[in-house]
């Protein structure tokens, strides 16, 4: 769901990594992912606000995705 309290699944499609990028613009974090389909995303110590997931592809496509942590 989003808005997401506790935690949050990121389902993928043939990605290496995803970044968690807060409203500022900085990497709070970058997760591997090579070979997964799906990534449940621990949320319990993210500060309520707006994250950005953005999810990288091997051939160097990204998608993007907003995140609003309550």
């Amino acid at each position: 769901p989003n808005p997401a309290c506790n935690n949050a699944i990121v389902k993928m499609d043939n990605t290496d990594f995803i970044d968690i990028i807060d409203c500022m613009g900085r990497e709070i974090t970058a997760i591997e992912t090579r070979g997964l389909t799906q990534y449940q995303l621990q949320l319990a110590n993210y500060a309520h606000g707006v994250y950005f997931v953005t999810a990288n592809a091997p051939n160097g496509s990204v998608a993007h995705i907003k995140l609003v942590v309550q």
